[in-house]
């Protein structure tokens, strides 16, 4: 079974490239795919910051930022993610 079955975080949204980062962080250094991938989200919220905002309704403008927290189990491999 490969990566992408057995999670069911969406990975074949990302672009190809990103998709391949988190499979071979899965394979390689057991990361689950929803901890990298949501890390990845993250960082590119991040990269993005207040550049960029989107006006839902007239006067609302929202920016890309994203809070994350990774809650597991000890031993999960949260850190490096």
């Amino acid at each position: 079974m490969t990566a992408l079955k057995q999670s069911r975080f969406p990975v074949e949204v990302f672009p190809k490239a990103i998709q391949e980062i988190i499979i071979a962080t899965k394979e390689t250094l057991g990361f689950p795919v929803d901890f990298i991938g949501a890390s990845i989200l993250y960082a590119a919220s991040v990269a993005i910051g207040n550049t960029c905002k989107v006006e839902i309704k007239g006067g609302f403008q929202e920016g890309a930022v994203l809070y994350l927290a990774i809650v597991a189990r000890p031993g999960t491999n949260k850190t490096h993610p």
